[in-house]
């Protein structure tokens, strides 16, 4: 099945780099993409504000300005990306990015949104800036974060997903199996103990027993003996070489739950590598 990924743009740097990453994918996989920008027009007193242009009220019918100055953004933005052996499609609507991404989840199926992220403010500040968080705490695919400069030259080989053998949801660790068989790679699987067992030989045999109980093809298992888990998880990306790190999260009722600490913040900021995130909670009730 050709996976349908979808990038939320709004024709800045910080959306070219969720696009890039977006296309890497979709060009792996033999998937599509969706480019979608939401906008809403802004009355000033002589005309409308849409993003940074200015539309004159004395063009035929304001809608007319959005469509010929929006499509334009649209068109230039595409046309700066390396868009060669990928199917893609654009799509612009005249509403706030809530309701318009909304809309978009219930008469379209996706696999994926991919999104891209400042990496420089704190993590309510830029998930809030460019969306994200909204996206995360709604949707019922997995949301890849990529910061702006990250490389996107790359071949997915191997992804690290993390457990605590308490919280496994089935639903999320299937997708992330079947993420990585579309692109052949190898998953680590990252244990972090905060030295709860008494021995080595337990912690092998609860990761051996993950393995089973998920029916894991074409892994690797590793274990951790730390109280700082952000740490050790970064670590282990950069020491195996990790492509993309995957990271579950119970998102509901406003609250991005697993942002309640700082391990997934310190993950998302201080990755070398995408991250990609389940909200299991809307997993659950989808």
């Amino acid at each position: 099945m050709t996976p349908h990924i979808l990038v939320p743009t709004d024709f800045s740097s910080i959306a070219t780099q969720g696009a890039k990453l977006a296309l890497k994918l979709a060009r792996e996989a033999e998937g599509q993409i969706t480019f979608l920008n939401c906008s809403q027009l802004h009355r000033a007193q002589s005309g409308y504000l849409l993003g940074y242009d200015y539309i004159d009220a004395e063009v035929e019918g304001v809608e007319e300005g959005l469509d010929t100055n929006t499509r334009r953004q649209m068109r230039e933005w595409v046309s700066t990306l390396e868009i060669h052996d990928v199917m893609i499609q654009t799509r612009i609507v005249e509403d706030s990015f809530e309701h318009g991404i909304d809309n978009f989840f219930r008469n379209n199926h996706v696999d994926m949104i991919v999104m891209g992220t400042s990496g420089e403010l704190d993590m309510s500040e830029y998930l809030i800036g460019n969306h994200a968080d909204y996206v995360i705490r709604h949707s019922g695919c997995p949301v890849i974060t990529t910061k702006e400069g990250e490389s996107t030259d790359f071949k997915i080989n191997n992804i690290l997903m993390t457990t605590d053998f308490v919280n496994e949801d089935e639903v999320a660790i299937e997708k992330i199996k079947n993420f990585a068989t579309q692109f052949n790679a190898v998953l680590h699987v990252l244990y972090i103990s905060q030295g709860k067992e008494r021995t080595l030989d337990e912690i092998n045999l609860n990761l051996e027993l993950f393995a089973r109980r998920h029916r894991l093809d074409n892994y690797i298992l590793h274990k951790e003996i730390s109280s700082n888990i952000s740490e050790s998880i970064i670590d282990t990306a950069e020491w195996f070489n990790i492509d993309v790190i995957t990271m579950l999260t119970s998102a509901h009722d406003g609250i991005l739950n697993i942002f309640k600490s700082s391990v997934a913040e310190k993950v998302v900021k201080e990755s070398k590598c995408p991250v990609m995130l389940f909200n299991t909670y809307v997993l659950a009730h989808s």
